[in-house]
């Protein structure tokens, strides 16, 4: 799933993992390098990048983030 789970004083709590967190950043690199996103429009860069974050957020918003 991609959470890891922590107690917290009283109660339970989740957070995504740090491969997680890992995936989304070498993910959000890789679509950003110089060589393809010379390219594209930057219009269309930043409705790609907007989506692949809000897409994580959606998916991890029932943890700690």
């Amino acid at each position: 799933m991609g959470f890891t789970f922590y107690k917290n004083s009283q109660e339970w709590k989740c957070a995504p993992t740090k491969d997680r967190k890992k995936r989304l950043y070498t993910k959000i690199q890789k679509y950003l390098k110089r060589k393809q996103a010379v390219s594209r429009p930057l219009a269309i860069t930043f409705t790609k990048v907007n989506q692949i974050v809000r897409g994580w957020i959606n998916y991890f918003k029932i943890g700690s983030i």
